[in-house]
């Protein structure tokens, strides 16, 4: 599979933050991107996309965290 510029970019924050959230318009990549570092990387990396979620107005990464959390997600 094709590695692009995002991908590095993305590959580089999760080995440094304890959150990433990735953003942008439907059909860029997002997925594709975050299933290739899952696929490469057995850690204790997670993903969840967005329409998984009932809830979407998280006001901080700690309240986001805590929510998926609560509801089994993570």
């Amino acid at each position: 599979m094709i590695k692009t510029k995002s991908y590095f970019k993305v590959k580089e924050l999760i080995e440094k933050e304890r959150l990433v959230v990735i953003i942008g318009p439907r059909r860029v990549g997002k997925t594709t991107i975050i299933k290739q570092l899952v696929e490469e990387n057995n850690s204790e990396n997670a993903y969840v996309l967005a329409d998984q979620l009932s809830k979407r107005d998280f006001k901080t990464a700690d309240e986001l965290v805590d929510y998926l959390i609560f509801n089994g997600i993570l």
